[in-house]
């Protein structure tokens, strides 16, 4: 069911809830196929059984052109009322990046749009905080998962710099340029496992003593379904392994 759809500087939006029961005074924003996946199932953790109030779509935006119908896949990042005043931003696909050297340069040109309208939207609705929850990968053999938060606005500061990807750094970098609070939620997490349990605890604990509810059903759900794509990544590379996967061409 749809309540209209608008135009917003560069973006659609479409209400699938009214517009009058949109109320994000603080909003935490994720990327919802970032490694290790830990910020997606929190999220959803966060989302329980709730549907998108708002969903944003722009012509920026990375969209497969093949979808089903019914129920199809949304080609839109998603805000979801998950309290009195407090929504959660699914940012579902983003522009790909390579890492050097094979870098695309136009990456930002690409992004810098639809991140700034999206915060604008925000604006516009109210919004005064927003909250990127985001992961990071340890780099040392010796290091163990931690969260780090870097609140902005009152520049309380990780102990360590957060190396972060797009969008994680730039939404609160222009949220902070607009005057507002901004804050970024790290876990760091170990590459070598595909869904870091340790950090994923940390990362849930950390949001339910900020007073967030969540939702262990949809979040253990969600859990599931990526490892089951786990089990289907494996299963695709060992088919290759029985070529000799170093001989292909």
């Amino acid at each position: 069911m749809s309540y209209g759809m608008e135009s917003f500087n560069s973006l659609d939006i479409i209400w699938r809830e009214r517009q009058s029961t949109f109320n994000p005074k603080i909003c935490y924003i994720y990327v919802q196929g970032e490694f290790g996946f830990l910020p997606y199932i929190c999220a959803t953790g966060l989302a329980g059984n709730r549907k998108p109030h708002v969903e944003i779509l722009s012509p920026n935006m990375c969209v497969e052109p093949f979808n089903r119908l019914p129920n199809p896949v949304p080609p839109s990042w998603n805000i979801t009322q998950i309290g009195k005043n407090i929504a959660l931003l699914s940012i579902n696909h983003h522009f790909p990046m390579t890492m050097m050297p094979d870098t695309n340069p136009d990456v930002w040109s690409k992004c810098y749009d639809t991140m700034r309208d999206v915060l604008k939207f925000l604006e516009a609705q109210g919004c005064n905080q927003i909250v990127f929850v985001t992961s990071m990968t340890m780099t040392e053999a010796d290091e163990v998962s931690d969260l780090y938060v870097y609140d902005i606005k009152n520049n309380i500061q990780p102990e360590s710099p957060l190396m972060l990807a797009l969008p994680a750094w730039a939404m609160p970098y222009l949220w902070d340029g607009m005057g507002k609070a901004a804050s970024v939620i790290a876990i760091s997490q170990d590459e070598g496992q595909f869904i870091d349990m340790e950090a994923y605890a940390l990362l849930r604990e950390y949001l339910i003593a900020v007073g967030l509810d969540f939702d262990d059903t949809h979040a253990e759900r969600t859990m599931k379904m990526v490892k089951l794509v786990q089990g289907s990544m494996e299963a695709i590379g060992s088919s290759f392994d029985e070529f000799g996967g170093d001989d292909l061409r």
